[in-house]
């Protein structure tokens, strides 16, 4: 096809796509259209990250239909169809849905709820009943029913809370009455640490349910978090089982550690020498920054109770033994802004706190896309199920052979066969019974089927998206024919290097000379005599080859051979024999070094400005490309839609 490059000023509502009112095409390249939105998405970007001013818009369009016509040609070559360019482009397009595939500002909730919670903490005792895994519906009833019983015994004044988390609880705080301390954000499991941050102060929670099983909540008090301490720790360990006598000494030694500190000791000197606490004495008793419920509550109390820096505490005893702390700093909870970032980032690895983002989500799918079921296949499900279980093979064989539509998203139809294969890959359930299991199963199903369905939409739905996407594509397929066509081709075309260096070479001179050749640096001088000989019969593109070969052995390295293209400054032997510089030193090892070469005032062959050379050659060969494509393909640019672009 002869080049056509046709500017048309007439728009003709032919040339549009069904969103030409918002979307129009700005150009056709080979005949495949390109949007509005793509061209002015790449122009604003290119020219904002290289940080310079705006090309012309005319400018940029020339280098533009360059860049496409470059991916047309890597079309026509095939290089879309590789397997390598698929897997390539599916990986990135996966990493770029992620963003799209949960709802954002639930997260963005979910961080500043849990900013709240760490500016408070929640004082709280519990009683667990533990559920069994792969518990029945009727065995969850059964649990649940227990632990409204123990509720309203409390409740109604016949057991303590205390004595209820005693002969109820299958946790191990149950002999402290259930009692947990204060604990702020991010320090108990997401459902529980709502349960407890919800419960109103002197109130014991309505049950609810973790992994863990089901629980109730009593909220004692609540308090503005106290931020977080440094300190510095000093121990004198009890064992287990010590004596009365065991603990009195401890007192007295800690004691005494207690007075040469207020004597006036160095601190972190005493605590290298005297602490028991192997984790921080050797760094003078210096502990992490600590909050709430991080520390025995006795340690927490007494260094929360020093106020200024270099303070330290009355010895104090926990379980373990007598303490002393000091306090090294003190800092509240930063400014929500400052923790935006680290906060999104805890959500999204805490499971249950991100699962939130994607649940919001997939409801909101399901009623954007019009989720609905069979309800006449649905029935019979329901029958078949009064005899077998959803993970039995006679269930799935039915289910295959109904190949009836089950349920239908947007425009999509999903078959009972389908969702008969999604059960025969993840029998593995932890329920028992065949209501259970397949609530479980279609309920998973569909949620997964829904979000397939979104990421089929993700172009349609984004711009911004569809923009990146195509830009990925056409960035691999433009890297890949570059490669091919200029770049490899520039480096391994070596009569195309020299033939080009030859029509061009008074282009390619040096400022001053240099010499060519090789350095030869011998143990003595009948080596040196050997070597000279050898440099005379070898072939010249195998000289070092023969010289290593005939002179050096596994035992004994006789000559060492280097060769190159050296200017001044760049060899101190070849400074000292080409271009008189001062004399070098001898190399005691090797002392007898001669050159075997030429002095050059400018470059005889390609290789002498091999890197120039290959980088004017791939200037030269992408011109005569571009050329070629142009003559090849057809180039339309409507020019009325480029005058609407506007750039940022």
């Amino acid at each position: 096809m002869n080049s056509k490059l046709l500017l048309t000023t007439i728009v003709l509502t032919s040339i549009f796509n069904a969103n030409a009112g918002t979307d129009p095409v700005i150009m056709k390249i080979n005949n495949k259209e390109v949007l509005k939105s793509e061209f002015e998405y790449i122009y604003n970007k290119n020219t904002n990250q290289q940080m310079v001013e705006q090309k012309d818009l005319n400018e940029y369009v020339d280098l533009f239909v360059n860049f496409k016509l470059k991916v047309a040609e890597a079309e026509a070559q095939g290089l879309d169809t590789v397997q390598s360019f698929i897997t390539e482009l599916s990986g990135y397009r996966r990493q770029l849905a992620e963003p799209y595939m949960i709802d954002s500002s639930i997260d963005e909730q979910l961080a500043i709820e849990a900013y709240e919670r760490l500016s408070e903490n929640v004082e709280a005792s519990h009683i667990l009943v533990n559920v069994p895994k792969g518990a029945s519906s009727e065995e969850e009833n059964l649990i649940l029913e227990r632990i409204n019983t123990c509720r309203q015994l409390i409740v109604s004044g016949k057991k303590t809370f205390e004595q209820a988390a005693k002969e109820f609880s299958d946790c191990p705080s149950k002999e402290k009455g259930g009692y947990l301390g204060y604990f702020g954000g991010f320090q108990m499991v997401y459902p529980f640490e709502t349960a407890a941050f919800n419960t109103p102060i002197g109130e014991i929670s309505e049950p609810f349910r973790t992994t863990f099983g089901y629980h109730i909540v009593k909220v004692s008090d609540k308090r503005k978090d106290r931020g977080e301490v440094l300190t510095a720790h000093i121990m004198k360990r009890v064992s287990q089982n010590a004596s009365s006598a065991e603990w009195d000494k401890a007192k007295r030694d800690i004691d005494g550690v207690y007075n040469r500190i207020m004597q006036g000791a160095d601190y972190a000197g005493v605590a290298k020498t005297e602490s028991d606490d192997q984790y921080s004495a050797p760094n003078g008793g210096e502990y992490p920054w600590i909050g709430a419920n991080r520390m025995p509550i006795e340690y927490e109390n007494a260094a929360f109770e020093l106020n200024e820096k270099g303070d330290v505490s009355k010895p104090f005893k926990t379980q373990v033994g007598w303490h002393i702390v000091k306090l090294l700093d003190k800092r509240g909870i930063a400014p929500f802004e400052t923790m935006k970032d680290e906060l999104m980032k805890r959500v999204g690895r805490d499971d249950q706190r991100s699962g939130q983002s994607k649940i919001a989500l997939i409801n909101k799918l399901k009623k954007e896309y019009n989720l609905t079921f069979n309800q006449t296949v649905v029935s019979e499900i329901g029958a078949l199920l009064e005899s077998n279980l959803p993970i039995e093979e006679k269930f799935i064989n039915a289910m295959t052979e109904k190949n009836s539509v089950l349920f239908t998203i947007g425009e999509k139809a999903y078959l009972t066969s389908e969702f008969a294969g999604y059960i025969n890959n993840n029998k593995q359930t932890g329920k028992l019974s065949s209501k259970d299991i397949y609530s479980e199963k279609i309920n998973a199903y569909v949620d997964e089927c829904v979000l397939e369905y979104e990421d089929t939409q993700l172009e349609r739905k984004y711009e911004d998206f569809r923009n990146l996407i195509h830009e990925y594509r056409d960035g691999i397929l433009l890297f890949e024919v570059s490669n091919k066509e200029v770049w490899e081709k520039a480096t391994i075309d070596t009569d195309g290097l020299s033939s080009y260096f030859k029509n061009n070479k008074k282009s390619y001179k040096w400022d001053s000379p240099k010499y060519k050749g090789f350095v030869v640096r011998c143990t003595n001088d009948s080596i040196a005599k050997a070597a000279k000989k050898i440099i005379k019969k070898a072939p010249s593109d195998s000289i070092a080859i023969y010289l290593r070969r005939e002179l050096n052995n596994d035992a004994v390295k006789n000559v060492i051979v280097t060769n190159g293209l050296y200017a001044q400054g760049d060899n101190k032997y070849v400074d000292e024999k080409v271009f008189k510089g001062e004399k070098s030193t001898v190399d005691e090892k090797y002392p007898v070094v001669f050159l075997s070469g030429k002095t050059m005032k400018a470059p005889a062959t390609y290789e002498d400005v091999r890197g120039l050379v290959t980088s004017d050659y791939q200037s030269y060969l992408e011109k005569s490309w571009i050329e070629a494509l142009r003559a090849i393909y057809e180039v339309e640019i409507y020019q009325d839609v480029l005058n609407t672009v506007k750039p940022l």
